[in-house]
């Protein structure tokens, strides 16, 4: 009896536009340290994710590859996010216009039979899947700048009903947007699990 296997990634990493970086792991870190006896005002914290937005995006490559070396740098980091606070709540009903257009779209056309499905936030969206793997089943259900709550909101329209025999989940909003790697984390075995519960 055949049974699906499913491919499921996701990536959550801090990502932003190109600021004022320290140059060090040590200068970003003493940063972190000041920052953290600092009054948490909207400058400060504007300040505080544009530095660390910038540093982190120039060193992703390093973290990824030494973790230990900025284990204490992330931890204060982690701290620092617990202080500077952003109002960055998301409606989550805010893409529905594109479902919308997707469910319309999948009611006018046959669906592929067991497709790769490609899920999750702009990464995805502007992804030319099709392209990058000529010959598969290729359905692209990415929208907006999706984060993991809205996939498991949107869950019936984008995954359920195409019945996928394998799956590319790409979010990275949740951490962006403060969400703690917790939050990521359970909000992704949410969507793991209603996954096996469905197909498994």
């Amino acid at each position: 009896m055949y049974k699906k296997g499913f491919f499921l990634l996701c990536f959550s990493f801090i990502c932003s536009a190109s600021a004022q970086v320290p140059e060090t792991l040590e200068e970003y870190h003493q940063y972190v340290e000041e920052a953290l006896e600092a009054d948490a005002d909207s400058d400060k914290t504007a300040e505080f994710y544009k530095y660390s937005f910038g540093y982190w995006m120039a060193n992703k490559v390093d973290y990824n590859d030494h973790p230990d070396k900025h284990k204490d740098t992330m931890s204060l980091y982690h701290k620092a996010q617990e202080k500077f606070i952003r109002n960055r709540e998301i409606k989550i009903d805010r893409f529905e216009k594109t479902i919308e257009n997707y469910r319309r779209f999948d009611a006018r056309n046959q669906l592929l039979k067991n497709p790769i499905l490609f899920v999750g936030s702009s990464s995805i969206v502007f992804w030319e899947t099709a392209n990058s793997f000529p010959g598969y089943p290729i359905t692209n259900r990415g929208f907006g700048g999706a984060s993991l709550p809205e996939v498991i909101h949107y869950y019936d329209d984008v995954i359920k009903k195409h019945n996928p025999s394998m799956m590319v989940i790409y979010c990275d909003i949740d951490v962006e947007n403060g969400k703690s790697p917790e939050f990521s984390v359970n909000a992704f075995k949410e969507l793991i699990n209603r996954v096996e519960q469905d197909f498994l």
